[in-house]
């Protein structure tokens, strides 16, 4: 656990702002409001609608739903399932999730458009069950076979440390249930631990485009290429820099008055 803490308070330090012509960025993820209609259906506050009955009119709206610290994850319980909930991607794209010295891949797609039948999600699975509650797991994104962006944005070297990953809380907007298909059986869950993963599968150092292929830019920045929800799961909070520094102080001046009344 502390190494991934460790790994976290490198992330909150972010990166100066690429600011484009429609979005922008940073590596921590906390100052993007992703674009959105520019490539089709669905877009992140789509999805968020979809699966919470929300009504909002864009990811703006959606704004206070996000996660800021989403580097590291534990499970809050066993059996945490994972669905692809809606995609607009060109690659075929694989999500999977990494701890300790493993990496698991768990569902390849692509395409556009949501994913779900008459409402019932058959691109599900669990994650990996020598995962436990006290192991600490980040996710990644292989995008279209050849780059892989982790949850952890500092480990995303190939991209100068950006944030390929946003994530929204859904049990905060209302989400309750989710129907998945599996092995021709439909189950529906109640889940109170529900996040939206939302990935930008487009290298985003290189700038935003305005039209896709001019040359200008690598990236359109909207975050919906792959969309899944996962859920039994909770975000490790971190600390901001400052916030660990006074408690370093803190404990000195503890460690120095022990010392003094010792000393007495």
């Amino acid at each position: 656990m502390i190494l991934g803490v460790a790994a976290l308070v490198t992330i909150a330090s972010a990166t100066p702002y690429l600011v484009g012509n429609q979005g922008n960025y940073s590596s921590d993820g906390v100052s993007i409001i992703p674009n959105y209609n520019n490539d089709g259906s669905p877009d992140i506050y789509e999805a968020i609608n979809k699966l919470a009955g929300t009504k909002f009119d864009g990811n703006d709206d959606a704004s206070y739903l996000r996660v800021e610290n989403d580097g590291i994850w534990t499970m809050v319980d066993t059996k945490a399932p994972v669905a692809l909930i809606g995609l607009t991607a060109g690659y075929t794209n694989t999500l999977g999730v990494y701890y300790g010295s493993k990496q698991v891949n768990l569902l390849t797609a692509t395409g556009f458009g949501f994913a779900d039948q008459s409402g019932v999600y058959s691109n599900f699975t669990y994650l990996p069950n020598d995962i436990t509650t006290s192991t600490p797991l980040g996710f990644y994104l292989n995008a279209n076979q050849q780059n892989m962006y982790y949850s952890e944005a500092a480990k995303n070297t190939n991209d100068n440390g950006y944030d390929h990953m946003l994530t929204y809380n859904l049990s905060a907007a209302g989400f309750k249930t989710i129907t998945v298909g599996n092995n021709g059986k439909n189950t529906t869950f109640t889940l109170d631990d529900a996040y939206l993963l939302c990935w930008e599968d487009l290298k985003i150092s290189g700038g935003l485009y305005t039209n896709y292929g001019d040359g200008k830019g690598t990236t359109d920045g909207d975050y919906d290429d792959m969309m899944y929800i996962v859920a039994k799961v909770k975000p490790v909070p971190v600390p901001e820099p400052g916030m660990l520094s006074l408690a370093g102080l803190s404990l000195l001046s503890l460690i120095g008055l022990a010392a003094s009344r010792r000393k007495r």
